[in-house]
């Protein structure tokens, strides 16, 4: 998780939106010097023991799973959780996607070795939660670009998702129709 407090993240993105949408605040801001928006430091200034972040990160997703597994027991729905792809898990790539690997990747190094720290502790819970499914790999050995920087992805990558995820959304809509 980027932001130890969830929160404030939202709240900042809010900030970020008004700041930069609404001509007014841009010019209190500018009139009073506030330079609120997020620092893409973030990683560079945390301590680098990010084995650990990264198991509190997977401890705590795992919680939130269980609590909405709970809730879908009580409510009656089925819940499934995604692994999704990252510039930092595709394994080949047009020469697009391996620049911005590239950019991040060097511009962002402690970034990449925290992504990668979370990525093996949420690898080995998808093996052993049924409910998480690992689309990691969904990108690879796709020859036209994908991502916009290192976890968005443009029209191509969010077709590629849906079509991966269709199938078990479909499986559950299914159950649901003839329960």
């Amino acid at each position: 998780m980027r932001y130890d407090n969830i929160n404030s993240f939202y709240l900042l993105k809010i900030k970020e939106w008004l700041n930069n949408n609404i001509k007014t605040i841009r010019f209190v801001n500018y009139l009073t010097g506030d330079k609120s928006e997020e620092d893409l430091r973030y990683f560079e200034k945390k301590d680098g023991n990010y084995y650990e972040h990264a198991k509190n990160s997977v401890n705590i997703y795992k919680k939130n799973m269980d609590i909405i597994g709970a809730l879908g027991l009580k409510g009656g729905f089925d819940s499934i959780f995604f692994l999704q792809p990252s510039i930092y898990t595709l394994s080949d790539g047009t020469k697009h996607d391996q620049s911005v690997f590239k950019l991040w990747k060097t511009e962002r190094r402690n970034m990449y070795i925290a992504f990668i720290q979370g990525y093996k502790q949420f690898k080995l819970l998808s093996k052993g939660d049924k409910n998480l499914i690992d689309l990691s790999g969904i990108f690879n050995n796709v020859d036209k670009p994908i991502y916009r920087d290192y976890c968005h992805v443009g029209p191509l990558g969010d077709e590629k998702i849906a079509e991966n995820i269709f199938p078990y959304v479909y499986k559950i809509i299914k159950k649901e129709i003839h329960d």
